[in-house]
């Protein structure tokens, strides 16, 4: 099931997001973040390749951009800046 924030459209604030590694597969890049707020949302391999990374682990603080449906097209670690060309995956 996957889960994603809800209602970014309603809430602007919502699509640039932090919050912290839950979970990560490192084999197939995909993982979860705990949002501030405390909401988990999943992310893909298309987003964790956008910014640029190799790898995560639980605990680390993120940055994500969220599409208007609350899916994370991009994620990159808090102390670094968002790329300058986003890749959002088709």
């Amino acid at each position: 099931m996957r889960r994603h924030a809800q209602g970014p459209q309603a809430d602007p604030a919502l699509r640039q997001s932090q919050g912290t590694v839950w979970s990560f597969d490192p084999d197939t890049g995909a993982g979860t973040v705990v949002l501030d707020d405390g909401r988990p949302i999943d992310f893909s391999p298309e987003a964790f390749r956008a910014g640029g990374l190799r790898m995560l682990r639980r605990g680390q603080r993120m940055r994500m951009e969220l599409d208007e449906d609350g899916i994370v097209t991009i994620l990159t670690i808090l102390t670094l800046p968002m790329p300058l060309v986003q890749t959002r995956p088709q």
